[in-house]
């Protein structure tokens, strides 16, 4: 009777065990689970997001993530693209699980999402008109001059400059790169500020030869940015796990060779910084 007692106390133990996993796990561990694929949702910025000529994710930032989840065990992964201003609703309406599109931590994008930590670190910079007639530089340049910076819409960059002084009258918020890059040949605007690598890609796809693009170092230290794929606030699970996974993709010898041919750098491996101490 005693052994009765006790083996139906363990099975009750684990039952209750396998429950409270349930209960605890976030959605995108249990569609795993389920054997769904995990969806990755992007803005096409080459060389960091853009999809392949086979229709496959592809790009600096893509074939990270893709990396990381193969350690993870998952390699059922489909692509999403959109507007940059769609991807977090997207992923908070449950239409993709993962932004693999180069995305800052920022304390306001982090009481939307929830960040894994640094994958890569990198400077802004300005794309102005061949030649910077009006000398732009920096934020503070831009500021100062009262020049017209384009941005699209939900780019860091916005606050930023907003921080150093320029005006949200001569901030103009554009649906993507194609017109931020149409107001720079119009005359419409200035300046576009983003990171140095996606200002390279950007000229680089677009075959663009009447713009250059500013010196990084002339940009404010703090103005440094700090990517990582975002994730749905109740995926915490996922994140942590994620989190391990990316530790020891970043250790491998073999990412450099990766990620080489989208121009990653071993100045942009992001250190120890953390997504949580960045999101205070």
């Amino acid at each position: 009777m005693q052994k009765r007692i006790t083996k139906l106390i363990a099975v009750a133990a684990m039952s209750l065990s396998v429950l409270t996993e349930l209960a605890l796990a976030g959605p995108l561990l249990e569609a795993t689970k389920n054997g769904k694929p995990i969806r990755l949702g992007y803005m096409i910025a080459q060389p960091t997001s853009f999809t392949s000529q086979s229709g496959e994710p592809d790009g600096m930032i893509n074939v990270f993530a893709i990396n990381v989840l193969k350690k993870m065990g998952h390699s059922d992964v489909e692509g999403a693209v959109m507007d940059w201003g769609g991807l977090i609703p997207a992923l908070q309406a449950n239409r993709i699980d993962i932004i693999s599109a180069g995305m800052y931590i920022t304390k306001e994008r982090c009481s939307s999402v929830q960040f894994s930590d640094p994958m890569l670190v990198l400077p802004d910079v300005l794309i102005v008109p061949k030649g910077n007639p009006k000398k732009l530089y920096n934020y503070q340049d831009v500021a100062m001059t009262g020049a017209v910076l384009a941005e699209p819409a939900g780019y860091a960059p916005i606050e930023t400059a907003k921080r150093y002084g320029v005006s949200v009258e001569n901030i103009m918020i554009l649906p993507g790169n194609t017109q931020v890059l149409a107001a720079l040949r119009s005359g419409r605007a200035d300046a576009y500020a983003t990171s140095l690598i996606e200002a390279e890609g950007l000229l680089k796809s677009s075959n663009e030869t009447s713009m250059e693009i500013t010196d990084p170092s002339k940009m404010p230290e703090d103005t440094k940015n700090w990517l990582a794929l975002a994730f749905r606030k109740n995926d915490s699970d996922f994140v942590k796990a994620f989190n391990e996974a990316q530790k020891a993709y970043i250790a491998d010898p073999k990412m450099m060779p990766d990620l080489a041919p989208y121009g990653h750098s071993k100045d942009m491996v992001p250190g120890t910084k953390t997504a949580s101490a960045l999101c205070q």
